[in-house]
């Protein structure tokens, strides 16, 4: 038999063959419309012309089939490295968001949703992402890259990996309070107004007030960081307390990151009277625990300040401006003597970013290892360890 033809239906991602075959008439009845004496009186010659015509179309519908079944492959694989490629990208921006301490207490169910409705751009330095005084329609994420902050034409802050911008404008309908601009090339995951409001983050993420600027730094100043202090086994267990105490960090650490938080802290003596805190300070770079000591909380707003509370051994402050880039909320001053272990908002942030690293290998180990999980690239893997 030879091919007679083929035909190609393409569905959402994937391709059905439908390869007809039908067979010849065969060569003893290739003449059954002709008078059986004028074929039997018929030149040689007439058959073997027949007989080649017969062999050339065969060859001619094989040759053609095989021609296609190759281009249609190909094509499969084409789509299937496509899909594995959006496949691994999407499980990275779904790992990154779990990782983001703005979204700690979005349900784990919606990131997903969140993910698939971010989009993907790159800047390059000097790129204006928002404008000062432009009305605003999206909310940016840092994946990537650094950017300045310009209020008034001045520089008041400067924004890196998991850093937030453009969400005073959606949450208020206000128009964009300052400018950023890229300082480096950057990679931002961007969400529209309407994917914002349809996913309810203005009443489930706490964004808090920035008032004066988008966020803490400027003029890009150095930081100071100091070696780690070598720690007693009583000084570890109460750092390790007064971290698990911060109700604003509950939803954050876990055991991983309190013990490397520890670590990293170091120990500076506090003179009785000392402002360790000012509010509205937009330099907002260290994280406080108290050894011992106290210490008086005064909110902004009041000539004096309104004192609000006294705090001592075992507790913390300072954590919402390095968490949500804000001008510090209230003055902090010494009552007595004090000492006080500090973080520097670097490795503050840095550790709370960092995914529990060996655990999530761990778990990749043993799903990797799952017969019905086969099918799984190494990025869905890790997604599904996340």
């Amino acid at each position: 038999s030879s091919h007679v033809g083929s035909r190609i239906t393409q569905a959402r991602g994937s391709r059905i063959f439908i390869i007809v075959l039908r067979r010849q008439t065969a060569p003893g009845n290739y003449g059954a419309a002709m008078d059986s004496g004028a074929e039997a009186q018929a030149p040689k010659k007439k058959e073997e012309r027949q007989r080649t015509l017969r062999d050339e179309s065969c060859c001619l519908g094989c040759a053609n089939l095989r021609g296609l079944l190759s281009s249609s492959l190909k094509s499969i694989q084409d789509v299937k490295k496509e899909a594995e490629v959006e496949n691994a990208k999407f499980a990275n921006v779904t790992a990154f968001l779990f990782k983001v301490p703005l979204f700690s207490k979005l349900p784990r169910h919606e990131m997903p949703l969140l993910a698939s409705a971010m989009t993907d751009h790159v800047y390059e330095t000097g790129k204006v992402i928002i404008k000062q005084g432009d009305d605003g329609h999206e909310f940016f994420l840092i994946i990537s890259g650094e950017a300045v902050v310009i209020s008034n034409g001045e520089e008041v802050a400067r924004l890196r990996k998991g850093d937030h911008f453009g969400e005073a404008a959606l949450l208020a309908n206000e128009r964009r309070n300052a400018t950023v601009q890229a300082a480096s090339q950057m990679e931002v995951l961007r969400l529209t107004r309407e994917e914002f409001t349809k996913l309810g983050l203005n009443e489930k993420l706490a964004f808090a007030s920035r008032r004066r600027a988008v966020g803490p730094g400027g003029n890009d100043r150095k930081i100071v960081v100091k070696e780690p202090t070598s720690k007693t086994e009583d000084q570890v267990l109460l750092i390790s307390e007064a971290l698990r105490n911060n109700k604003y960090l509950s939803g954050v650490l876990d055991e991983t990151k309190i013990k490397a938080l520890t670590e990293v802290a170091w120990r500076e003596a506090v003179a009785s009277g000392e402002e360790i805190i000012v509010a509205g300070d937009i330099k907002a770079d260290y994280f406080y625990i108290v050894e011992d000591g106290t210490f008086e909380i005064k909110v902004a707003g009041e000539e004096e300040g309104e004192l609000i509370s006294q705090v001592g051994d075992r507790c913390s402050f300072g954590e919402l401006a390095l968490l949500y880039l804000v001008p510090r909320a209230a003055t902090i001053t010494a009552m007595t003597a004090a000492s006080v272990f500090v973080i520097d908002r670097g490795s503050f942030k840095r550790i709370l970013m960092k995914a529990t690293e060996e655990r999530i290998s761990g778990y990749v180990e043993v799903l990797s290892k799952v017969e019905v999980l086969a099918p799984l690239v190494q990025q869905e893997w890790l997604a599904l360890a996340q």
